[in-house]
């Protein structure tokens, strides 16, 4: 238990994280307690005294990855997969590069203070949610550098670098612009992480291709071991984001993980950390037809009927064809603006809409495989030629399909995504339609 009349260390915050969540009374001790109180998985009133809420299990699955047998972050897994399963083996030996400190050089971020670090980052990360669930990442960026930021600079930051609170309070200004260089740089990597949480999550259901990543660098390029430990704490507080959001993890997750981590690494250490040849490259493996197609499959296999996903595996003709008769008249096209189509947010909820649609009607997958890629290539015959400036140069655009699935007041289903459905399956009709409903912007400018 804290002591409410003692200083909050790192040091108490990080022993009482790695065994446990804080009780009601010990969150009031934490910095921006107001706001994760505020925030529904995190508020007992809101989830049931019965059940722990996802930033619990999220602490949980940070533990697992942190601890010595990361490989239970999938129930699939035990000591002997450790040794046996490739997948597996490529997990845990990625863990271990970083851990043991291959990228680290500096000595604000270690390797005996790196699990503390991914522990707050851990325990603040979704606290956007506080105002709303929507785009949390973005708000919680906001409210950490400019709504809280008094709160932040004088207890959370010395929480962080774990300095003594009492003295940096004495004068926050001064004690801040007496850090070193690589302390400034842990606090600028903890607002980042705040900001992009959930970026390996989106490239491992599909909604996002590689090109995003770009927003972890900086215009001025970056240091090659510092984007990789960025690439690496982001990897793992997002795998434990997915254990504190779903019945559990199976390996084909870790696997997508560690394929893109490992892609990463590649890109950023080929191009020197240059920025303009580290998105050149991350569009250019994008816009090829068999990364357009492994994007498009993990986008459908995700949150797929059981059955339907295994015959999805046994077969990848039937992605493979309806991508071909889909995208027969424009391939070409299609993948290279597809790849520059760096997000579609909440569009994983249509498609889950679509093929429970298709089997409450009695559809084979094929069905909704076929419309779900064929409203894709709609998207991007309506929306393609706004990945193209004036100049020539390329354009990273966000596409949000919430309008898809939104729902009338205490209503519990989607009148418009099943509408959308029902004539997108049996009249194929409705995709001007469903394309009316998406909001489009621009990453840059």
């Amino acid at each position: 238990m804290l002591d409410p009349n003692a200083e909050l260390t790192r040091e108490k915050v990080d022993e009482l994280l790695s065994q446990r969540f804080p009780s009601a009374q010990e969150l009031e001790l934490f910095p921006l307690s107001s706001v994760l109180k505020d925030i529904a998985e995190v508020d007992p009133r809101y989830y049931g005294d019965d059940k722990n809420g996802h930033i619990h299990r999220v602490m949980r699955g940070i533990n697992i990855l942190t601890g010595k047998t990361p490989f239970k972050i999938t129930e699939e897994w035990d000591e002997n997969e450790a040794v046996l399963d490739p997948i597996c083996r490529e997990f845990m030996a990625l863990l271990d590069n970083f851990f043991n400190g291959m990228y680290f050089n500096s000595s604000a971020l270690n390797t005996s203070n790196i699990k503390s670090f991914l522990r707050i980052c851990a325990f603040y990360h979704d606290i956007g949610k506080g105002i709303i669930t929507e785009r949390h990442p973005t708000v919680g960026w906001h409210l950490i550098k400019d709504v809280h930021s008094k709160e932040v600079k004088e207890k959370l930051y010395p929480l962080i670098l774990g300095k003594d609170v009492e003295k940096w309070n004495r004068n926050p200004s001064e004690s801040y612009k007496n850090l070193t260089k690589e302390e400034k740089r842990l606090l600028v990597l903890f607002v980042t992480v705040i900001k992009y949480h959930d970026l390996f999550g989106v490239l491992s259901t599909g909604e996002a291709s590689y090109p995003v990543m770009l927003d972890l660098i900086p215009l001025t390029g970056a240091n090659v071991d510092e984007a990789i430990q960025l690439f690496y704490i982001l990897f793992i507080l997002n795998l434990a984001d997915v254990y504190g959001s779903v019945d559990k993890i199976f390996p084909h997750k870790v696997k997508y993980f560690c394929h893109d981590l490992k892609l990463l690494i590649k890109v950023i250490t080929e191009c020197s950390g240059d920025r303009k040849t580290f998105f050149d490259s991350l569009v250019k493996i994008s816009q090829k037809t068999e990364s357009t197609i492994h994007r498009i499959t993990r986008f459908l296999m995700e949150g797929a009927p059981k059955e339907w996903k295994e015959e999805l595996d046994k077969d990848p003709e039937i992605i493979n064809d309806s991508f071909k008769n889909a995208t027969i008249a424009g391939q070409y096209r299609f993948c290279n603006n597809f790849a520059l189509f760096c997000k579609l947010d909440y569009s994983l909820s249509f498609k889950i809409l679509m093929m429970k649609v298709a089997k409450d009607r009695g559809k084979d997958v094929s069905s909704p495989v076929a419309k779900i890629i064929e409203y894709l290539v709609h998207l991007e015959r309506e929306y393609g030629d706004l990945c193209m400036r004036d100049d020539g140069t390329r354009r990273r655009l966000g596409l949000q399909l919430s309008g898809l699935t939104r729902k009338p007041k205490n209503h519990n289903e989607s009148k418009i995504g099943n509408t959308i459905c029902k004539l997108l399956l049996d009249y194929d009709k409705g995709r001007e339609w469903a394309s009316s409903e998406c909001t489009v912007w621009f990453l840059e400018e």
